[in-house]
């Protein structure tokens, strides 16, 4: 992870920018570590950093939260209803509401709360949810610099492979709510990876031979660069895990949930098309060394 703030091509819209800034105020005060993620980051990725449009327009910010306990989690909920914030959803302590701007905020917990270090329990209603790559993500973020006033923040910001790596998780572990705008997003990013600072990449080492492998199908070049990215940033257990969900997509006749996804995006009804894409990742993610660049 690098210290040094992304560069945007196109600023943060206002209203965005306060309710972020707010949230950021209130972590900093309270030591709470915070990681941007979500649609929202997506938009920050391709629309913010590279002027690459998005196809989903959200008003919801997703944000993660590195913390302790439940109670440490509540405490931080606290601090946000006295910064003007509402809780306006009974049974659902993860979403706020800022009432200044209108923006739905979901404060998602991870870290040592999850006691296996792979899945928290929501106090609610005992329902599990899966925080597998949230730690490799954090560790390998990039900076998002705001500036409200005088004051200045760092908010940490998923990076492009580690998005997909969280996406590829919570389409298995909600596939319910999920699985659909998951498998749209993750299609999105393999149609535009290249684009966003990627293209060059493909042609020199240690990437070069991409486009030969493929033979010249950009989405597939795509997909094996995400996955040598993934290998580069998650430890080994994050990438058995991965490994485990991907494998199973190609390999099954049921529960192929991003598969099925991806061919009612971009491969247009070609379901077989879609295993291909996620078989290349998962080569790709198996096969290339954690150190290769």
């Amino acid at each position: 992870m690098t210290d040094t703030c992304i560069a945007l091509l196109n600023p943060i819209e206002p209203e965005r920018k306060s309710t972020l800034c707010r949230v950021a105020e209130v972590a900093s005060g309270s030591g709470t570590p915070l990681l941007l993620c979500g649609a929202f980051a997506r938009d920050v990725l391709f629309w913010n950093m590279h002027g690459i449009e998005t196809r989903r327009e959200t008003l919801d910010i997703d944000i993660s939260v590195q913390i302790t306990s439940w109670e440490a989690y509540e405490r931080f909920g606290r601090r946000l209803l006295e910064q003007g914030f509402k809780n306006p959803y009974e049974h659902h302590p993860e979403k706020f509401r800022d009432e200044q701007t209108g923006h739905e905020l979901d404060l998602l917990p991870f870290g040592e709360l999850a006691e296996d270090g792979k899945t928290l329990i929501w106090p609610t209603d005992n329902s599990p949810w899966s925080v597998v790559g949230f730690q490799d993500a954090f560790e390998n973020a990039l900076y998002l610099g705001l500036q409200d006033g005088v004051r200045e923040y760092r908010i940490r910001l998923v990076s492009i492979p580690a998005l997909v790596m969280l996406k590829i998780v919570a389409a298995h572990d909600r596939p319910k709510d999920r699985y659909k705008k998951d498998s749209t997003d993750i299609g999105f990013v393999i149609e535009k990876y290249t684009q966003a600072g990627n293209k060059d990449r493909l042609k020199t080492p240690p990437h070069g031979e991409i486009m030969r492998l493929t033979n010249g199908d950009l989405d597939m070049a795509a997909a094996a660069l995400l996955g040598r990215d993934l290998a580069g940033m998650v430890c080994e257990d994050t990438r058995e895990y991965l490994l485990g969900l991907l494998e199973h997509e190609v390999t099954s006749g049921s529960r192929c949930y991003l598969a099925r996804g991806l061919r009612e995006g971009i491969c247009k009804g070609d379901f077989t098309r879609g295993r291909q894409l996620l078989s290349v990742l998962a080569r790709n993610l198996r096969e290339w060394p954690a150190s290769g660049g």
